[in-house]
């Protein structure tokens, strides 16, 4: 028997718990397999995978992106002969491929959620690197103050 309560309890961590889990997301906005696996990223890469989980979450925009244009360049011939099967006028043709362009024009959305992702995972590894800064600045400190010590192990 499948239980009510799935929400309550997660195999393997607890990268997931929360009040609006990530499946829940996926379900409710029915995404497709791709952007659920860069939401999947995106909502666990501070509990779990860190900067590896931005580069993922990053792959998949860029696999996204791809699909995306190669949609786009099918649905651009497929208007076009619609258009000219059905002997469309000028107006009406551009209305239709507005129509279209907005169902299936989403590359640059993709790239600029990209871009997002992208500046996350800058930030992060900038935060890393600041810290390290930080913590070999404090290190260097501890060592002036004490000139028997040499922070490199020389004697």
């Amino acid at each position: 028997m499948v239980s009510d309560q799935a929400n309550e309890r997660q195999v393997g961590g607890n990268h997931y718990k929360s009040d609006f889990q990530h499946w829940d997301f996926v379900n409710q906005t029915a995404l497709p397999y791709i952007p659920a696996q860069v939401a999947r990223y995106l909502c666990r890469w501070k509990k779990k995978g860190k900067e590896e989980d931005l580069r993922k979450a990053v792959h998949f925009m860029e696999k996204l992106i791809e699909e995306e244009a190669t949609r786009r360049k099918i649905h651009r011939i497929l208007v076009e002969n619609f258009i000219l099967s059905n002997k469309i006028e000028m107006e009406e043709a551009n209305a239709l491929r507005y129509l279209v362009k907005y169902y299936v024009g989403a590359e640059d959305l993709l790239v600029m959620a990209r871009g997002c992702i992208v500046r996350t995972l800058s930030a992060e590894l900038m935060r890393k690197e600041a810290l390290k800064s930080e913590a070999q600045a404090e290190i260097e400190d501890l060592f002036s103050t004490m000139p028997n010590l040499n922070p490199k192990g020389d004697m």
